[in-house]
């Protein structure tokens, strides 16, 4: 619902003549009921806080995330950017090119991950048993990375494909 608050301003705040003896104030003269008017301005009110709270909780949301953001850019040098505060386009250049360079080493990682996979799928389709306890420890471990690494690195969809590649030799 909008106010037309031109309409209100014209019948309500208008001055009416002799009764405002000039003075800069709205009007006395009684020109009707104000209760439908009252309650208009009383829902606009409530229409505007409501707005005014969600537009107060996303400018917290980003100032958090701003905050995030800005004490992870601090990290890479801390020295040299103790006392900077960044633009926030600049930040968010930042954080692009962090999120590409990361992208660019899960790729870069792929290949090494499909060979380990074949090593750890071979090794069990042939009943290789590593010949000591630290190799045992070390290929458990590698197993579980490969495992847990689609998770890792959000690329299920890639490595799902690689997995039934490798399954089928």
């Amino acid at each position: 619902m909008t106010v037309d608050l031109d309409a209100i301003r014209n019948t309500w705040l208008g001055q009416c003549g002799p009764c405002d003896a000039s003075l800069p104030g709205a009007c006395t003269c009684v020109q009707g009921d104000p209760r439908t008017v009252i309650l208009d301005l009383v829902r606009e009110i409530e229409r505007l806080d409501a707005e005014a709270g969600d537009l107060r909780a996303l400018f917290e949301l980003q100032w958090t995330r701003t905050r995030e953001a800005d004490a992870r850019w601090r990290a890479e040098d801390p020295t040299a950017r103790a006392h900077i505060m960044p633009d926030l386009g600049e930040l968010l250049r930042w954080l692009m090119d962090d999120a590409d360079q990361v992208r660019s080493e899960v790729i870069d990682m792929q290949p090494i991950c499909r060979a380990a996979d074949q090593v750890v799928q071979a090794m069990q389709r042939e009943a290789i048993r590593p010949v000591d306890r630290t190799a045992e420890l070390a290929l458990a471990k590698l197993d579980a990375a490969v495992r847990d690494w689609p998770r890792a690195t959000n690329s299920t969809a890639t490595v799902s494909a690689t997995s039934e590649e490798n399954a089928r030799g």
